[in-house]
């Protein structure tokens, strides 16, 4: 066989298109045995994607897509990322003709010929299992948790098949996303893996007799106790009844997990956090170790609204019963947000802080360059603090001291060793 898809024989029946990526097999190698994903998007197009290379149409995908992009050497990077251009996307449609003509609903077939039709070419990613460059390692990484991240933000969860949807799912619950900056963007640490995928055939269906109480609900995806029950517990997790985690959450050590508290898909809990009762833990929110998150807290996730930044917190933050966390807001270290403080990006807050520029003016929240160290409280009275009026109704916004966070800090006879 020559190589180029544009010099291989279209078939013309099934047995021809089964020769065909035989051929592409023996030629490509174990092609997909190293290749984990591959996805298709386009402009202004939902992206079509596949978690993994089980089945005759995908493998046949896989390396029809790998012929038309040249047989990339993308195996030291990790992953290869190329346009294919409108007259390949034809000749791609036209290479699944049997399929096709059968009147097949085959996905790969309708991206391709909607493509066709209307003349947009095809963004195509092909992401490995791994990097072999060591150097490399940290990009790839990067790259495949925000594929994966951005997959889910656009609903590529619904309506996929069942590997792949569990794939995107086991991709939150062991990738440490937790660590993303400021902008939003992932930073891989060089001291944790990555794992996406694990064996679907070895999924229990039920609960483990320990959460059997959990089992009195209708989801498409399970709760993580049924599939990481021994995990919590050995990294010193307390989960009390009633409390909810849903499958594909990253969970660290020495959590608590207050009654009726719920986490939603894709977040990040790092270590030793007090997620208290009702609290609500959206979509995609990242919190880092040591924070306290009260009573009652809610913090928005990214599907309402969608494709917004999650909401970031950092580590050693204390969070008040009924407190309000809106999309987009990042708070990094040591802040104090007291009881009823209700946050968006635009809520306006009166500068309190004695060594700021604008002490005595109203600063919105997106302002804020460095959310470290600093506490917001409502205010209920007209009064002076700090040498500035404050209004009823009001929220101050001033430093965060270890002198006023002591306050909060509990009994010492209660804490946990």
């Amino acid at each position: 066989m020559t190589a180029g898809i544009m010099n291989i024989k279209v078939p013309s029946n099934q047995h021809e298109f089964k020769t065909l990526i035989s051929e592409l097999v023996a030629l490509h190698g174990g092609l997909q045995d190293h290749c984990q994903l591959y996805v298709l998007s386009a402009a202004g197009q939902k992206p079509l994607y596949c978690a993994s290379m089980t089945g005759e149409g995908k493998n046949a995908t896989l390396h029809l897509l790998f012929e038309a992009l040249g047989r990339p050497n993308y195996k030291n990077q990790g992953y290869y990322s190329a346009q294919i251009e409108t007259s390949l996307a034809s000749i791609l449609l036209n290479l699944y003709a049997p399929y096709f003509n059968d009147d097949k609903h085959h996905p790969n077939i309708e991206f391709l010929k909607k493509a066709s039709q209307e003349a947009y070419n095809i963004e195509c990613t092909l992401i490995n299992f791994e990097a072999l460059d060591p150097s490399a390692r940290d990009a790839f990484l990067q790259m495949k948790a925000s594929t994966l991240f951005e997959m889910f933000n656009e609903g590529a969860l619904r309506g996929c098949d069942g590997a792949a949807r569990q794939a995107l799912l086991d991709s939150f619950s062991f990738l440490p996303n937790r660590f993303l900056d400021a902008n939003g963007y992932f930073l891989i640490p060089h001291n944790e893996d990555a794992f996406f995928i694990r064996q679907i055939a070895n999924y229990r269906s039920e609960e483990i007799n320990d959460f059997k109480s959990c089992k009195a609900a209708i989801d498409k995806f399970p709760s993580l106790f049924a599939v990481r029950s021994e995990k919590l517990l050995s990294d010193g997790n307390r989960v009390i009844p009633g409390a909810m985690i849903r499958d594909g959450v990253h969970v660290g050590k020495r959590n608590i997990f207050m009654f009726h508290s719920a986490v939603n898909i894709a977040a990040f809990i790092g270590d030793d956090n007090l997620i208290d009762s009702h609290a609500s833990i959206g979509s995609a929110a990242q919190i880092g170790n040591r924070n306290k998150i009260a009573s009652f807290v809610s913090l928005e996730g990214v599907l309402s609204p969608a494709n917004a930044r999650p909401v970031m917190i950092g580590d050693a933050n204390f969070i008040g019963t009924f407190a309000r966390i809106g999309t987009g807001i990042t708070l990094k270290d040591n802040n104090f947000i007291a009881s009823g403080v209700n946050l968006s990006l635009g809520t306006r807050l009166k500068d309190c802080r004695n060594e700021s520029s604008h002490k005595g003016q109203y600063v919105a929240v997106k302002e804020i360059e460095d959310f470290s160290g600093l506490a917001i409280a409502p205010n209920n009275a007209v009064r002076n603090f700090n040498g500035v009026e404050l209004l009823p109704g009001e929220y101050s916004l001033f430093e965060n001291t270890e002198e006023f966070m002591s306050r909060f800090q509990g009994d010492d006879r209660i804490r946990a060793k």
